[in-house]
């Protein structure tokens, strides 16, 4: 609940901060900073806090610590526009109300994002949660090996977390998102033919990371520049809306699938779904960056 309560506000400071242009590269930063704090957590804390050193608890008070000092720093260096509260003063809306709206607008762009938010992280959260077993059972590995190659999938997406950002500044957001979406799609679509993994598992993962960045660096740019100016906070909410909640659906629904067919049934799944994602996102009309005034 608690990071439910300060992620969106949080992530929504990138556009009120940074103009539109600049939003793919600033959130292809972001989510490298966030690759690179992941890594100084699962590299760092679990070598210097273990049970054998006897102090395999301690990291819970220091990333405590940390967090306060983030706190600290966000509160005395960042600066939020005057011009955002004074919009949000004059056309308040509630929750529901302002939700409702969003679903009743005549220009279908922000409803076909939304859902192609939703397609491609049902499709991959269910490749994620399931891969392992997937692994063990399908390509004989262990459980450790079968963990490991995703590993390949996640160093990827960070080293092109910000060249992602500059790519759709070249081309535009919308065109790179394809160009991912199409790419996942072809990438599950062969990883279901693959008989011994290594090594043609870990160069489609590798592929994968970087087609993955190419879409989610990009998403929620486009859903920020869709947002009227004192709504950043209500649309960075349904991004995360949409997303959560294909991660809530995606382990029972391939699970479903996966126990009333096969398990070889994930891939073809999970490339559906970016199928899926590609029809919606091909209808969308707004939400590239604009122009500097």
């Amino acid at each position: 609940i608690a990071m439910a309560a300060f992620r969106a506000p949080t992530i929504a400071l990138m556009p009120d901060l940074t103009p539109s242009p600049l939003r793919s590269k600033a959130n292809g930063i972001v989510n490298f900073m966030g690759g690179l704090g992941s890594i100084v957590f699962y590299g760092v804390f679990t070598m210097l806090f273990t049970e054998a050193k006897g102090n395999i608890y301690t990291d819970f008070p220091v990333a405590s610590i940390v967090m306060i000092v983030v706190l600290i720093i966000l509160m005395i260096f960042i600066r939020e526009p005057r011009d955002q509260f004074e919009q949000s003063d004059k056309k308040s809306e509630g929750i529901f109300s302002s939700l409702m709206n969003v679903f009743k607008e005549k220009e279908a762009s922000t409803r076909l994002l939304l859902a192609a938010i939703f397609c491609w992280f049902i499709g991959w959260n269910g490749v994620e949660t399931y891969f392992t077993l997937y692994g063990t059972e399908i390509w004989e590995l262990t459980k450790e090996a079968a963990a490991q190659y995703l590993t390949y999938f996640s160093l990827a997406f960070l080293l092109m977390a910000i060249p992602s950002g500059f790519i759709a500044s070249a081309i535009g957001r919308k065109k790179t998102i394809i160009v991912g979406v199409v790419g996942m799609g072809i990438m599950l679509a062969v990883a279901y033919t693959i008989g011994v993994p290594w090594p043609m598992a870990a160069i489609l993962l590798g592929c994968g990371g970087i087609f993955w960045a190419l879409v989610n660096i990009n998403s929620f740019p486009m859903v920020a520049d869709m947002a009227p100016a004192a709504k950043l906070g209500l649309y960075t909410g349904l991004y995360y809306f949409s997303s959560q909640l294909a991660a809530i659906l995606a382990p029972p629904v391939f699970g479903f699938v996966m126990d009333y067919t096969s398990r070889k049934a994930m891939f073809p799944m999970a490339s559906l779904a970016f199928v899926l994602a590609l029809i919606c996102i091909s209808g969308v009309r707004r939400g590239e960056a604009k122009k500097s005034a």
